[in-house]
């Protein structure tokens, strides 16, 4: 019952170069993955919160999150194996949360620091009500799909695009069944919103924050020092 939060950092982050993952990259004095739980653990809305990280990194990743909070927010904290693919993760995060069996779980990019709690709140309150939302922000840019030598096939209508980010909410029991019903497939899939569109339904969206980036490349961290 209640609603759980899965932070997904299972990830390799290759495209950050360097040698530190860029979940553990210092933003002040705290990692990343910190600042991306912490929002979690402020909105006091959530019974658990379960990190899914490569199984070399767990002890790790405890030793750097664990002094950062008081102990009510070590008791929710939890940790899980990562996958070879973010669906593996994401199943892997699903899957620990069978026995508490949730209501409603939010999947969160470990990579994302800058998640606000109005952002959280909204995701939740719109998930509750309709079953599946996710964070959207305008299209800035113009859009173009392109084929694999990089010719431009078409534009695409900026009025009716959106950039999508996480956390993405999800009925818990629909959503697990949704990623068991995937995972023989091996299909490559955008995010969890994919997988909940093909398998059981619509997907709701709420206004998401241009701030909420994802660190993909090391000049993202940089320009928010």
């Amino acid at each position: 019952m209640g609603s759980s939060v899965i932070i997904v950092a299972g990830g390799s982050g290759v495209r950050m170069g360097g040698s530190i993952k860029k979940e553990f990259a210092l933003i002040g004095s705290r990692p990343v993955l910190y600042h991306a739980v912490k929002p979690f653990l402020d909105t006091q809305l959530f019974n658990s919160i379960v990190v899914v990280i490569n199984e070399s990194l767990k002890e790790k990743a405890s030793q750097l999150l664990s002094p950062c909070f008081e102990v009510t927010g070590k008791e929710i904290l939890s940790y899980v194996n990562g996958g070879s693919s973010r669906r593996e993760s994401v199943l892997n995060g699903l899957l620990s949360l069978q026995e508490k069996s949730p209501d409603v779980v939010l999947i969160h990019d470990g990579a994302r620091p800058w998640i606000t709690k109005d952002v959280i709140q909204a995701v939740l309150s719109k998930t509750q009500e309709k079953g599946a939302a996710i964070p959207v922000i305008p299209a800035v840019n113009a859009l173009k799909e392109i084929d694999r030598e990089g010719k431009i096939l078409r534009s695409i209508n900026r009025d009716t695009a959106v950039g999508a980010q996480t956390p993405q909410g999800f009925l818990y029991s629909k959503i697990l069944s949704a990623h068991l019903l995937a995972e023989p497939l091996g299909k490559d899939y955008a995010d969890d919103a994919e997988i909940w569109q093909e398998f059981v339904g619509a997907v709701y969206t709420v206004p998401g924050n241009m701030g909420n980036k994802k660190i993909t490349y090391k000049e993202d961290l940089e320009e928010k020092q």
